[in-house]
């Protein structure tokens, strides 16, 4: 009796124990890490501000500058033009100086420095009242489209003074180019000295914010101050105005006219494009101007006495002074000025005289 028993309980102890072994080997763990991971990682995203290549606003802006250059040039002679101070050595070291430093220091692209000039303390605004209702008012949705747009536009400001200058068919068209980039290669150099001085944060960066369409590199958030597209665009079109009004052409206004309209429009889609604050812009013109002046203006006609007198009796002479020389210089249609010098029956003598 008692080994029935005992054979009863072995046989239900092996029996509990094979059970058990079959339930153990047909347990499926837990899947291995990268099969969880895999599982729950979540699926790419596209960015939201994909990055779109700017390189179709070079040709063109070259090719709508070069249109409008051809239009202003063709037939804008207007007889022998005055003789204007040439694009001397000094002036071609300056120009490759100025245009060599811009390429420099646009190819050194770092981390941006704390800023001199900021419009935000902390998690506070502080931006002057002007800047911010011009921001508010001017600022476009598509501030990408309004980006590629200023850079056409600054493209065409280049190109049309120097094909205006090479359709007039003047002698001294290459001598007119040269003093005009030289104006553009100077403003561009304060441009970038100016920037680097103030480090004043683009109106994009405001909140720490960086919406669609903008320069997503972090080395150009903080060069706002100021605006070098205005600045070299105004720089073009006064210069090149400039230069057409010393020389006499008859387009002098429509070259002038046109420059100023493109470069103001260049300044307000830097505006809308959030790439600039007004102050920016109307700094930018200022000295773009200023420098677009100056080149030709130091580079204008020298008055030189005429080598040939006059024959007798061509010219006034109410005070019978016998001329020792005469210098005459038409002024408009219909006028000009005269002066002689020479012995009277009172002595030396000199008169100026007016003509009408």
């Amino acid at each position: 009796m008692n080994i029935t028993r005992s054979r009863l309980a072995h046989a239900l102890v092996c029996a509990l124990l094979s059970r058990a072994a079959a339930a153990e080997s047909a347990f499926v763990g837990p899947p291995e890490p990268a099969t969880r991971v895999m599982a729950t990682a979540p699926a790419a995203v596209a960015s939201p501000c994909p990055r779109s290549s700017k390189l179709w606003t070079l040709p063109v802006g070259l090719a709508a500058g070069t249109a409008v250059g051809v239009a202003l040039g063709n037939g804008s002679g207007s007889g022998p033009a005055p003789r204007m101070r040439s694009f001397g050595t000094a002036d071609a070291i300056l120009t490759a100086a100025s245009y060599g430093y811009v390429v420099v220091d646009n190819l050194r692209k770092g981390e941006p420095a704390a800023c001199r000039w900021c419009d935000q303390d902390g998690g506070q605004i502080t931006l002057n009242a002007l800047d911010r209702s011009v921001r508010d008012g001017l600022r476009w949705q598509d501030r990408d489209a309004a980006d590629r747009a200023s850079d056409v536009l600054l493209f065409a400001s280049a190109a049309a003074p120097l094909a205006t200058a090479a359709a007039s068919g003047q002698t001294a068209s290459l001598n007119d180019a040269g003093l005009v980039l030289e104006a553009a290669g100077v403003s561009m150099a304060l441009t970038e000295l100016s920037k680097k001085f103030f480090r004043r944060p683009r109106p994009y960066a405001l909140n720490g914010g960086l919406p669609c369409g903008t320069d997503r590199d972090a080395s150009q958030s903080g060069l706002s101050f100021f605006s070098g597209h205005s600045a070299t665009t105004f720089a073009l079109a006064v210069s090149s105005g400039t230069i057409a009004l010393e020389r006499d052409r008859r387009n002098a206004g429509w070259v002038l006219g046109t420059g100023l309209a493109m470069a103001a429009t260049t300044g307000y889609l830097r505006i809308a494009a959030e790439r600039h604050y007004f102050t920016d812009v109307v700094v930018g013109a200022a000295v773009g101007s200023l420098t677009g002046f100056l080149v030709p203006h130091l580079h204008r006609p020298t008055a030189q006495p005429s080598p040939v007198t006059p024959p007798a009796g061509t010219l006034p002479n109410p005070s019978g002074m016998v001329p020792a020389f005469t210098y005459a210089r038409g002024v408009g249609d219909a006028g000009g000025l005269l002066v002689r010098g020479g012995l009277s029956s009172g002595g030396p003598g000199l008169s100026v005289s007016w003509l009408w």
